[in-house]
């Protein structure tokens, strides 16, 4: 039995769900993500209060 539309939108109208996904990101992309992330030059704590 085909679902109507206003079936189909009540359906994807419930933010609370919880939908698995997938994301493909390229190694190559990752591999240059973590490279950067190594030579980065982080600053100094600040005084007083740290990084709250």
């Amino acid at each position: 039995m085909a679902q109507s539309k206003q079936q189909l939108e009540s359906k994807e109208a419930t933010p609370n769900e919880i939908r698995p996904f997938r994301i493909a990101i390229p190694e190559e992309d990752l591999e240059d993500l973590r490279e950067r992330l190594l030579r980065t030059r982080w600053p100094a704590q600040l005084p007083g209060g740290g990084w709250r």
